[in-house]
């Protein structure tokens, strides 16, 4: 028996499904990019190294504050760039921003509807009516959050190696610590629907990778991944411990770590930093089942508790720039020959950049590994014992779709 699914709805990008089952047991469950290479990594070779942040934000329309700011990250390790503490929490705050408006995006308006059997955005909006202008609102915020401090929401055009080209105002800041605590009402209020979720039961144990940083939840500082094992390795060694492959009929890479397939995205952030998430995210912790969650359904419900933590988090970094005029945006540096990595949390998993550049700044290499090439694989492995002794028939298509978009996945970013 074969299953076809030849377009996955309510993802970003183009993407399906296949998967042969014989007798009820499941010979392949394969995810289908239905997207054309872009190859930016080719096009990145050759350039001057200033013009990386701005064409890898182009890779997707829905994270594009993550590429710019990864690839100035490795650009600055590349050049032994040190920026100032003030650099530092504003672009922390971008990431937080990125991360509030993807979430309420997909979270909600994406993946909600799954869980009430609805299949249209218009009958969710009847069916919940206060809880989509809300979910609306946490979304605009995000954006704006993004605008004030990078110049615009998509493409951010303030953002540069060694800082900023212009500094976001003591009056913005105010503003938007001002918004906060209504903002984060409205979360409260999406928590009152999704604790009506009744996710379907299923049981894979995996395992889990994400960026993390010893005092909090980080989503921009860090230079060490962890997993749900002791092992701990810097950012820089990715390049050796993670295997890259590209299958011939596919326009997406895959990645394995060590040979395995392995989870990225907001539940694999939340098992590996529960304890760093600030109190009202903290809080709502008690909607989960007791960790390791094995259930990677919950992944939309942990978008949740991110959403809620980012902007308790935002707030906090940003009471103490509202105190004080903000001076020097950008440092001076030489440009040298170098190779720099730089990993950040984007919504959908760990992403990394890397590049290498020449004396005179012209890129030479460079390689680009995204949060969904990463997850792909571990997806399908989870699809296959999800399909065990399931029937063809529009209930077990139904299955799947939720399956993927519980994922996130982006096929833009994956065929970048």
């Amino acid at each position: 028996m074969k299953i076809t699914i030849k377009h996955i709805a309510q993802i970003e990008g183009h993407g399906g499904f296949v998967a042969n089952l014989e007798k009820g047991k499941v010979k392949s469950a394969q995810i289908k990019t239905h997207e054309g290479a872009r190859l930016i990594e080719a096009l990145l070779v050759g350039r001057y190294y200033d013009e990386a942040p701005l064409i890898t934000a182009r890779i997707c329309g829905v994270c594009p504050v993550v590429h710019n700011l990864c690839s100035i990250k490795a650009l600055e390790n590349a050049l032994g760039v040190k920026v100032s503490p003030q650099t530092i929490v504003l672009r922390e705050v971008m990431e937080l921003g990125q991360t509030i408006q993807s979430h309420a995006l997909h979270a909600y308006f994406m993946a909600l509807g799954d869980y009430f059997d609805i299949k249209h955005g218009f009958d969710l909006m009847k069916r919940f009516p206060v809880a989509t202008l809300k979910a609306l609102k946490i979304r605009d915020f995000g954006n704006r959050l993004i605008q004030k401090i990078g110049g615009r929401s998509i493409h951010p055009l303030r953002t540069k190696v060694g800082g900023f080209t212009k500094l976001i105002s003591q009056e913005q800041i105010n503003t938007i610590l001002q918004e906060i605590p209504e903002v984060i009402s409205n979360v409260g209020d999406l928590v009152e629907v999704y604790k009506k979720i009744k996710f379907p039961k299923f049981h894979r144990p995996t395992e889990y990778y994400a960026l993390i940083n010893n005092n909090h939840y980080t989503f921009y500082q860090g230079d060490t991944i962890k997993s749900n094992h002791p092992e701990r390795i810097p950012v820089s060694r990715f390049q050796h411990d993670i295997t890259e492959i590209q299958r011939p009929y596919e326009m997406s890479k895959r990645a394995y770590w060590k040979g395995q397939s392995f989870f990225v995205g907001a539940l694999a952030r939340l098992h590996l930093n529960e304890k760093k998430l600030n109190p009202k995210a903290k809080s709502v912790l008690k909607y989960l089942p007791p960790r390791p969650i094995d259930n990677s359904f919950y992944n939309i419900y942990a978008q949740l508790i991110e959403i809620l933590h980012s902007l308790e988090e935002a707030q906090k970094l940003l009471k103490p720039l509202a105190k004080k005029e903000l001076r020097y945006p950008a440092v001076r540096y030489k440009l040298k020959a170098g190779k720099g990595v730089g990993a950040v949390e984007a919504p959908r998993g760990t992403l990394y950049h890397y590049y290498e550049l020449d004396s005179n700044g012209y890129i030479v290499n460079c390689n680009i590994i995204t949060p969904t090439v990463q997850m792909l694989s571990n997806l399908e492995k989870d699809l296959e014992v999800l399909l065990k002794g399931k029937k063809e028939g529009e209930a077990t298509q139904n299955e799947i779709k939720k399956l993927v978009r519980s994922y996130d996945p982006c096929m833009t970013c994956a065929t970048h």
